[in-house]
């Protein structure tokens, strides 16, 4: 069968996003930290994209913030002179923090103390930048030796790089990196030594009565020289050493720069506060203020002042593109300054639009859960992201970027905005019935949209904590946990509590 090509034409609509759309969503998508440091390489790569002033840097301009100078712009924007270069370039250093050292690097200073032969460095060289983060072996040690190196030489460097400090380093596992550390203090017990040979499980009995039926039952005749005070005395020395010696490298601290604050004020403020806008060329620019009343007060949302740092488009850029007297530059070179200061105008404009959105989304937030702000987590409202968007006027999925990553600060602590979205758990017995309630801990908020899964959590570790630590002092089971959350107007299941109880970390009642 013969095969015809033809030419056919054939009309559809199809919705294509443009780069500006694909960089606002991507700036939507990123915490502050993140922004901060792509704003930083644009402003780098853009030399129409300045950095006016950075309030998180405390007065000190990063170097890379300050605009590129290029033959076209050398004539109309003139450098700082040679001690101002000298004083901000000073002050950038001495304001960045002073790195930490790595896991290796504390080793190897101390490896070059040892006095040891060119094979013994060499080795424990390549055994201690075999270690990950924890301090345990990557690669098998066998397979670091080379040609002539025999497994005597490994043995010999293996205890060499275990003896430096922290404890623990240079083993393939947790239980050998406990057996490392027990032998540098001196307690090998058989007790200790028996524990630490696979038999770790039977420290999780809370009772030394059990600890002893167990022990008795796999090696009697330990079982008969140990007391339960030598018992006790293992499990409080096992206790103490450190299961990830190396943990303390590497961990730097994470501050966080919250986008928006809420604040609490009298409704009668509320009129000039909605007036607060910047002005742009007698048009509104932007709304840095979103308020929602509530009775005598009203809590107000505002983007942090500093949280990012102020960017413009140079206006040397924009004036030169805006001069129309014929010169030596060529079409060619204006096309480039164009296409610089269109790129620089819409990271200007993605970056506002960010901040925009997650005020309003913030606000609609705040307006939800205006019990939270007023009385507290326990008062924390079921939530949904379809409600938010609803009430903001934008779509889901911009709301799941908007919050995730973003942080609000109000009076009771710095929240992720996506804390505020919580499922929502049913009550079994009418509000006012609950509210009137003599137990120690009663629903909170809850009403025809029931409590939140979050509530319902600190119910839980309310009762836990009031019970446990009162008169009784007996643990409560999940099963009696789920009762008595039903008697408080909260029905779920004993797998529910469970759960719950796991992510408060709070340990099983046989544990207890």
């Amino acid at each position: 069968m013969p095969l015809n090509m033809e030419h056919t034409q054939q009309m559809k609509q199809q919705m294509q996003l443009t780069p500006q759309m694909l960089q606002s969503l991507s700036v939507m998508t990123m915490p502050a930290a993140e922004l901060r440091d792509y704003l930083y390489e644009q402003a780098e790569k853009n030399p129409a994209l300045e950095i006016q002033a950075d309030r998180f840097e405390d007065g000190a301009l990063s170097v890379a913030a300050a605009p590129r100078r290029t033959e076209q712009t050398e004539r109309s924007v003139s450098a700082p002179a040679a001690d101002e270069q000298s004083s901000l370039f000073q002050s950038f250093i001495e304001s960045r923090p002073a790195p930490e050292p790595s896991l290796q690097d504390s080793l190897l200073a101390q490896l070059a103390l040892l006095p040891l032969d060119a094979a013994h460095n060499s080795l424990c060289t390549r055994i201690i930048q075999n270690l990950d983060a924890r301090g345990f072996h990557e690669a098998a040690p066998q397979e670091l030796l080379r040609g002539g190196e025999t497994p005597a030489l490994l043995d010999e460097c293996l205890r060499t790089v275990q003896s430096l400090d922290p404890s623990g380093i240079g083993v393939s596992d947790t239980q050998e990196s406990l057996k490392v550390q027990a032998a540098r203090t001196g307690n090998t017990s058989p007790l200790v030594s028996f524990f630490l040979d696979g038999h770790l499980d039977l420290l999780s009995y809370p009772k030394t009565a059990a600890v002893r039926r167990q022990l008795a039952r796999l090696d009697p005749e330990l079982a008969g020289t140990s007391s339960d005070a030598d018992i006790e005395s293992a499990r409080q020395f096992i206790q103490s050493l450190d299961p990830y010696p190396a943990r303390q490298f590497g961990n730097t601290v994470q501050y966080i720069a919250p986008d928006v604050r809420v604040e609490r004020l009298p409704a009668a403020d509320e009129a000039d506060v909605q007036n607060e806008e910047t002005w742009e060329n007698g048009e509104p620019k932007m709304p840095v203020v979103y308020s929602a009343a509530h009775e005598a007060f009203r809590y107000v949302v505002l983007p942090v002042q500093g949280a990012l740092p102020e960017i413009a488009v140079a206006p040397d850029f924009v004036s030169f593109l805006q001069d129309t007297r014929k010169d030596e530059n060529s079409a060619e070179q204006r096309r480039a300054l164009k296409q610089s200061v269109m790129q620089a105008q819409a990271v200007v404009s993605a970056v506002e639009q960010r901040t925009q959105t997650i005020t309003r989304i913030a606000q609609a937030i705040a307006d939800r859960q205006q019990q939270f702000f007023e009385k507290g987590p326990l008062y924390l409202a079921p939530l949904t992201q379809q409600e938010i968007a609803d009430m903001a006027g934008v779509h889901e999925t911009t709301v799941s970027r908007a919050v995730n990553g973003k942080w609000l600060s109000c009076s009771r602590g710095v929240f992720e905005l996506k804390y505020f979205f919580s499922s929502r758990i049913a009550v079994c017995r009418p509000a006012a019935e609950a509210a009137n309630s003599t137990d120690a801990a009663v629903p909170a908020a809850a009403d025809a949209r029931g409590l939140s899964k979050e509530s319902v959590k600190l119910i839980l570790k309310q009762i836990i904590e009031e019970y446990e630590h009162g008169n009784h002092g007996k643990p409560l089971s999940d099963a009696r946990l789920a009762d008595m959350l039903e008697r408080r107007g909260v029905k779920i299941a004993r797998r529910t509590v469970a759960k719950y109880r796991a992510e408060l970390q709070i340990d099983s009642s046989f544990k207890r």
